[in-house]
C-alpha cells in the first residue's frame, strides 16, 4: 500500500460539500478480473479481528451520545445482494454511486460526514486500487473524533487494501 493522489476521474472530489481533512492509499493488483464491487467485498470480508472489535468498541462508544453506530452484525459478517441501489446499505456503509470504476460509499452524522471511495484503474502490470476516504467535520465532537481515529484508520486501510495485492481468489463473485 502506498500513499496517493486521488484519481482525476474519482467522483469523490464532488461526494462533500466541504472537506476538513482527506487521504488516499493505492494497491496493485494483478487480478485484471476483480471488478471494483467486487473489491469493495474482497476486503470487507477479509477485515482481521482486530479491525471488526475496533469498529464495534467504536460504535458501542458512540452510542450514548446519540451517534449512529451500525448494528454489531454489520461488522462480524457481511452480506451481499446481488444488486444495489443509491441509498443502500452496501457492506458497513450506506452506498452514494457506484460505476464500473468506482464505488462510493460512507455516513452521515451529526459530528461528521465521510465518504470512501474504491477506484479502479487498469495498468499493463495490473489494476490499480485507490481508496480515498474524504471528512467533512461539523462541530468540536467532530474534529476530536476525526484526531483520535487515524491512527487506526491507517491500519485498517492498510490491512483492507493489502487484501487486494494478493494473488486471486475465484470466483470473486461471493454471496
Amino acid at each position: 500500500m502506498q500513499p496517493a493522489s486521488i484519481p482525476t476521474p474519482s467522483k469523490i472530489k464532488t461526494a462533500l460539500p466541504a472537506v476538513t481533512w482527506w487521504d488516499a492509499y493505492q494497491v496493485i493488483s494483478v487480478d485484471r478480473d476483480l471488478e471494483v464491487t467486487d473489491a469493495y467485498f474482497r476486503c470487507l470480508k477479509a477485515a482481521p479481528a482486530w479491525f471488526k472489535s475496533l469498529f464495534r468498541l467504536r460504535n458501542a462508544l458512540v452510542r450514548p451520545f446519540g451517534l449512529r453506530g451500525g448494528a454489531p452484525a454489520d461488522i462480524g459478517t457481511v452480506k451481499r445482494k446481488p444488486h444495489y441501489a443509491i441509498g443502500d446499505r452496501m457492506g458497513w456503509f450506506k452506498l452514494f454511486h457506484q460505476g464500473d470504476q468506482e464505488i462510493i460509499v460512507g455516513a452521515d452524522d451529526k459530528h461528521l460526514d465521510f465518504r470512501l471511495s474504491l477506484y479502479k484503474q487498469e495498468l499493463p502490470q495490473g489494476v490499480r486500487f485507490t481508496a480515498t476516504t474524504i471528512v467533512s467535520t461539523h462541530n468540536r465532537a467532530g474534529r476530536i473524533y476525526l484526531w483520535l481515529i487515524l491512527p487506526f484508520h491507517k491500519l485498517g486501510m492498510k490491512s483492507l487494501l493489502g487484501e487486494l495485492a494478493r494473488q486471486p481468489k475465484h470466483p470473486t463473485r461471493e454471496g
